[in-house]
């Protein structure tokens, strides 16, 4: 797959839906006790497939303060119903922080394990909430 001739950028009016998205979700899901950064990240994508990821979150459970960023150079077209997506995609992850948080600090499961089960966790959460993709 030849990613840079497939290179998308996207504009800043689709960061604000993120942006927003981000918010609308946070408030939703009750997770006011976090101080959520929102940025757009300028880093150009990998080129290997399997390690493509449209947005990202990092945060530090104790402290509640999370980043969560909108890679602007996408791969492939990336539509407004995809951004929604990925903002609850990212914001799930602080869902289930306390829970990751938990497991990880028992030392009985890879890091590598708990991240694919919490992932299959918010897949389910979003193929709930956008049911009809």
């Amino acid at each position: 797959m030849n990613t840079k001739s497939n290179s998308v950028t996207l504009t800043q009016k689709q960061f604000k839906t993120f942006e927003k998205a981000v918010i609308a979700w946070q408030r939703a899901l009750g997770l006011l006790d976090w101080e959520i950064s929102i940025e757009f990240d300028t880093r150009k994508q990998d080129e290997n497939p399997d390690k493509i990821d449209e947005a990202w979150c990092l945060f530090k459970q104790i402290s509640r303060v999370a980043t969560i960023a909108l890679k602007k150079f996408q791969n492939y077209p990336f539509t407004d119903h995809m951004i929604k997506k990925a903002a609850l995609h990212e914001v799930s992850h602080l869902l289930l922080a306390d829970l990751d948080m938990l497991v990880t600090v028992t030392d009985r499961y890879s890091e590598g394990e708990i991240n694919k089960e919490v992932h299959k966790i918010i897949a389910r959460i979003v193929n709930l909430v956008f049911e009809s993709d």
